[in-house]
């Protein structure tokens, strides 16, 4: 039978007045009925703060389309100090009860409140991150220390915004933290260390794979206060999962990862079929290389991997600027016979756009690939750029990458890129490695430019794309560049190189200069990431649309949010009542033209039809620009409408979108992926800010689509691609629209930096009723068939990749193939009963 339920987390803290409960984990409910949680301490229920959670990854993975997709939540509850057992319900069934000795057993007594990550940053180093509190708040002291308990070197920076996946607290949010250091191999342990007062809490940190240090480690940070309710509410295989993984307290799929490796890398076989394989245009590519002070060993791996390559019409063109002549004595004497190596002794350093253009006027390819003297390739890394060229014909080519993260040689980080986003582009150099474009085209575009050494690769990219048309530029999504992470690279260390991210900058502004784009180019939220403002002279008016029906509280909470801090002065409010039924919504109605002067109101007579409201409301507005607006809605960022607006008004630009976030703070909206099951949002319940994959929940970058609750487009646009599909009542029409702007050769765009909260579906509820159940799948198949091919071919901005049922942005694994079987399998099942139901009712 498939479980209903899980904890994932449970800890009850001893306090000075009793004890402080926090609970985590989901719940299916069966006919999409909502979650209720219910708290009990001594057989007396007890006032406890709910959070419900959206969980699609629990319903994707489960499969249980019946159960809704608030099937998570977060609790914290207070009970007395004379509580001698507690117990948890779900929708009246009873999950966890603790009693006696159970309840004493799950009791912590430890003082402090704790959660964290540990992943290896390269070779040595790691970072461990997260927080730490007190129950009963007051400042906790984190560092770290060896087996010895001696404190090792450390670089600790505080998180005064950190906000946890699982505490809500207020005093959480301030006790953030983040730890980088290095271990070497032959040290001892490492420790971190809690202390607050005259109080210590001691966690080993595990950096083994090892099975049994995994185990230990896990029962130090857990405790049995953790282990017991986990292991009597989930049973005994959930708890050894948990405790056999790195999951606890490590880099996230981690496991995944390896598997990816395991199941991706080419076999030999592969290989040998690839080398049999002729191509009807094998094109001459010329890597150029640029060596610098190179280390010998290193220059030798990557000769190595272009001798191992599957395709072998190749030449390596080798410029030297070092004053010593090492690497000239290595290629006279291991080299002299390998007609594929060219090499030139320059004799003097002229820096690394000077040293790579001396490669370059040596090549004789097509194409030219660019290669850095320590990296090396996948040996089918250029079987693949040449079967891109002859399927593609392309200008440019670039692939995906990852890094040799240690001594060893052994590879991680993985990086799955996007097809070609010039928004991306623009936030940080996405594309980098490996990057091959035709020689022709090269020589149009003119040699790398000395005064941004540094950011030379990124200068060229952009000067590239101002003479390649984006059908050009293919990206092929195979990591076949291994990138080394040494002390002075930019991958392990960004601080030391401090003086590219300063080029890249001047690289950007150049390129909106000399573009005519007004912009001004600054340092984005973390080094080599970048923020485009786009300047506007004038300011055209913009009609923002909010559909109401009732709800007048929420309502109010918008129009003064945007009344009292949007700065941008030139704009309308269309709010668009349908259906309201409650005599004080027409009393506020009488008066809110008076109570913000910028509101106009009109008026839709028939059935709810959110495609057709706003399609009625675009009719009657004065505006050139539109903002559709959900009535649940506040503003944060006064300067929102400028920064939406002037990305609105470029003409490459279809829909702009921006973060949206709960009311508790996290995030509900950073842009729209496409999959096999519709529409999902991105980094959905995940931290504000902070890390990610890509930079890509802080840095602009374009969407497959954004969500119709705060979506800007040009009036000229809105109505090219005909508007909202009135055939989609409610759900799915801001997809398909994005879908539509897609087609029609516009970027959709969402604005990390820009943000409001959004309190969700107030007016409309959720899909509860079977009716509404039926029009939803309706609406989704409509959807997926008339985007057949786009759902087929995949997101261009999701790599292929990348999960869409495990956590968003982890590697895919073989075995999810069979999860989109089910899942098609399950829609198919669906249909057919939905079918006979309509059939028993004519």
């Amino acid at each position: 039978m498939k479980k209903r339920y899980c904890l994932e987390k449970f800890e009850n803290y001893e306090s000075s007045d009793g004890y402080e409960l926090f609970v985590r984990g989901w719940y299916l409910t069966k006919n999409h009925e909502s979650l209720n949680v219910e708290v009990y301490a001594d057989n007396s229920p007890v006032s406890a703060d709910v959070t419900i959670i959206s969980r699609p990854d629990v319903l994707n993975s489960l499969q249980a389309p019946d159960s809704t997709v608030h099937c998570g939540f977060i609790i914290k509850a207070k009970m007395s100090e004379k509580t001698k057992e507690m117990k948890l319900v779900l929708n009246g069934e009873t999950v966890l009860e603790l009693k006696g000795l159970e309840f004493e057993r799950s009791v912590l007594k430890d003082d402090f409140m704790y959660d964290f990550t540990l992943r290896q940053e390269g070779d040595a180093l790691y970072r461990v991150a997260g927080f730490a509190a007190s129950p009963e708040n007051g400042k906790v002291n984190v560092y770290l220390v060896d087996g010895d308990n001696k404190k090792i070197d450390q670089q600790l920076n505080k998180l005064p915004d950190y906000k946890s996946p699982f505490y809500f607290d207020e005093h959480v949010r301030d006790a953030g933290f983040d730890i980088v250091f290095c271990h070497p191999d032959n040290k001892n342990s490492v420790h971190l260390v809690l202390e607050k007062d005259s109080k210590q809490f001691t966690i080993p940190l595990s950096m083994s794979s090892s099975r049994p240090e995994i185990l230990m480690n896990n029962f130090s940070v857990l405790g049995i206060g953790r282990i017991y309710p986990l292991w009597k509410a989930n049973g005994s295989r959930f708890l050894a999962r948990r405790l056999f993984r790195h999951e606890l307290y490590s880099i996230v799929d981690a496991q995944a990862e390896t598997k990816w490796y395991r199941e991706n890398t080419p076999t030999q076989n592969d290989l040998a079929k690839q080398k049999n394989t002729k191509f009807s245009y094998e094109p001459l590519i010329s890597l150029v290389c640029a060596a610098y002070h190179t280390d010998l060993k290193y220059l030798n791996i990557l000769i190595r991997s272009l001798n191992q390559q599957s395709y072998s019409n190749w030449e390596l063109c080798i410029a030297d600027g070092s004053e010593d002549r090492s690497v000239e004595e290595y290629v006279a004497k291991k080299l002299k016979d390998n007609p594929k190596i060219r090499y030139k002794r320059i004799g003097n350093n002229l820096g690394i756009a000077g040293n790579t253009n001396e490669a370059i006027k040596m090549a004789e390819g097509d194409f030219i690939g660019f290669i850095d003297h320590d990296d090396s390739l996948r040996p089918d890394a250029l079987f693949e750029v040449v079967k891109a060229i002859n399927e593609k014909d392309p200008d440019f080519v670039y692939t995906d990458e990852d890094k040799i993260i240690n001594k060893k040689g052994e590879l991680g980080n993985l990086f799955f890129k996007p097809d070609y986003s010039p928004d991306y582009l623009f936030s940080c150099n996405y594309i980098n490695h490996f990057s091959v474009v035709r020689k022709s085209i090269l020589d149009r575009i003119g040699l790398l430019r000395s005064e941004y050494d540094g950011a030379q690769d990124y200068d060229f990219l952009l000067r590239m794309i101002e003479i390649v048309p984006a059908e050009k530029i293919v990206h092929v999504s195979k990591p076949v560049y291994h990138w080394r992470m040494t002390e002075d690279s930019t991958a392990l260390n960004p601080e030391s190189k401090r003086w590219a991210f300063d080029a890249g900058r001047r690289a950007i502004q150049d390129y909106m200069d000399r573009n005519g784009k007004n912009a001004v180019v600054s340092d984005g939220p973390y080094l080599g990431t970048y923020m485009v403002k786009y300047k506007m002279q004038e300011y055209p008016m913009i009609s923002i649309i909010i559909p109401n029906k009732d709800h007048i509280g929420e309502l109010e909470v918008l129009l003064s949010s945007i009344q009292e801090k949007v700065s941008y002065p030139n704009y309308e409010i269309l709010v668009v009542e349908n259906n309201s039924k409650e005599e004080a919504t027409f009393r506020f109605y009488e008066t809110i033209e008076s109570k913000f002067p910028k509101v106009r109101l009109l008026h839709w007579e028939d059935e709810f039809n959110y495609s057709a409201i706003n399609n009625y409301a675009v009719r009657q507005s004065q505006g050139e620009i539109i903002l559709l607006m959900n009535n649940d809605m506040e503003i944060i960022d006064g300067d929102l409408l400028d920064g939406m607006a002037s990305n609105a008004l470029r003409d490459e630009v279809g829909a702009v979108g921006i973060k949206l976030l709960y009311k508790n703070g996290r995030i509900q909206h950073n842009g729209v992926l496409w999959g096999i099951e519709g529409g999902y949002h991105l980094f959905l319940e995940e931290e504000v800010a902070g890390n990610s994959y890509g930079n890509l929940k802080m840095v602009q970058h374009d969407v497959a689509g954004v969500t119709g609750a705060a979506l800007m487009v040009t009036k000229k646009k809105y109505w090219e691609v005909g508007g909202l599909d009135e055939r989609y009542q409610v759900a799915y029409n801001d997809v398909d629209f994005c879908l539509k702007l897609l087609d029609a050769g516009y970027y959709n765009v969402i604005l990390p930096q820009y943000s409001m909260y959004h309190y969700e579906s107030l007016s409309r509820g959720l899909e509860d009723t079977p009716e509404k159940l039926n029009r939803f799948y309706s609406e989704l198949d409509r959807l997926t068939d008339t985007w057949t091919d786009h759902f087929e071919h995949g997101d261009p901005y999701y790599n292929e990749n990348l999960s869409l049922t495990r956590g968003y942005y982890t590697p895919r694994t073989l075995d999810e193939q069979s999860d989109y079987e089910i899942l098609k399998n399950a829609r198919k099942k669906r249909d057919i009963e939905r079918k006979r139901l309509d059939d028993e009712k004519e």
